[in-house]
């Protein structure tokens, strides 16, 4: 057997018996469920708007501050011992670099702490806000408030239930037929240019970090290749705080779950194109039969409600790096 692949094997076998071993006591541990949309605390489409607007960038950056101060905590810890600095001036000023490690590692646990969700998976006024759950609930009442002609026409049992939909929002008025319909296109055109336009960012920014990591981990081969050759300060620090780059792009990538976003942003959009052409090819069939209408307007709730649940899944593996 190739020796490169009886490692990996006896790793993955080891890893799997440690799981096995481990996650005994796990079996009964309650599954994280999905945030509580209490009908109380409905408001208007645009202030829900802002609100997940609000916590998705709370907790986006977040993200990339943690993961950002964790790698400058690496290279002021490194700075000092590499050998760059001669020793009158790291006599005199290291204990700058000390503070600058400190107040990095500070602000990763300061982020955590007003980030996070309480052990009740709730949320406090300074700390653990619970900004990914506050985040997930806005985004969701947002989803509803948007179709609320398209529910409120259909008024779908399972949805009313799943959601827990406040009457309010399904006493609006009944849209004719053709309004239906127009409000339908009108939807689906706005859906398209949302999933095109964040299937090509989350593609490029997931592209960009790992041809950062990439080009770190390279960076760092041929720094350690120089060592044979070049005694230098600066290449040891190199060697060091580029891998330290590199984990910090594979992180910010991995936590942000971009490739997944732009995969389901891609195959809803292709989703949406067959529906939109149906609703083209079809329409005068679709003004003329308001049952074949009802059946339109199912299809596409089940499609970016299924968006919604899929949005949830990925980002409910999302959290605060600590």
């Amino acid at each position: 057997m190739n020796p490169l692949h009886f490692m990996l094997k006896q790793v993955s076998i080891r890893h799997n018996a440690y799981l096995k071993k481990h996650s005994q006591s796990l079996k009964n541990h309650a599954s994280e469920l999905e945030p509580t949309l209490n009908a109380d605390a409905w408001r208007d489409l645009n202030w829900h708007e802002d609100q997940s607007h609000h916590y998705s960038c709370l907790f986006r950056g977040g993200v990339l501050l943690s993961y950002t101060l964790g790698f400058l905590a690496v290279v002021f810890a490194v700075i000092p011992i590499s050998g760059m600095l001669q020793d009158e001036t790291l006599h005199h000023y290291g204990y700058i670099f000390v503070l600058l490690e400190l107040m990095a590692i500070a602000l990763i646990v300061a982020i955590y702490i007003s980030g996070m969700s309480n052990k009740d998976n709730g949320s406090g006024r300074i700390l653990f806000q619970n900004w990914r759950g506050k985040w997930q609930r806005h985004r969701t009442i947002s989803e509803i408030l948007r179709y609320q002609d398209a529910i409120a026409w259909l008024k779908p049992d399972n949805v009313i239930r799943k959601y827990n939909i406040p009457k309010e929002v399904l006493a609006a008025s009944v849209p004719s037929t053709e309004a239906m319909l127009r409000c339908l296109q009108t939807l689906v055109s706005g859906q398209l240019s949302y999933n095109t336009q964040k299937k090509n960012e989350y593609h490029f920014i997931q592209h960009r970090l790992h041809a950062i990591a990439k080009w770190s981990f390279i960076l760092t081969l041929l720094c350690c290749l120089a060592h044979f050759f070049i005694h230098s300060a600066a290449l040891s620090a190199l060697s060091a705080i580029l891998p330290a780059l590199g984990s910090c792009c594979h992180g910010i990538a991995s936590t942000a779950e971009y490739e997944k976003l732009a995969q389901q942003c891609h195959q809803t959009k292709l989703l949406l194109d067959n529906f939109a052409q149906g609703l083209v090819t079809n329409e005068q069939r679709l003004l003329d039969d308001d049952a074949e209408l009802r059946k339109k307007v199912k299809q596409f709730l089940d499609i970016v409600l299924d968006d919604r649940d899929k949005w949830y899944i990925f980002t409910s593996s999302s959290k605060l790096p600590l």
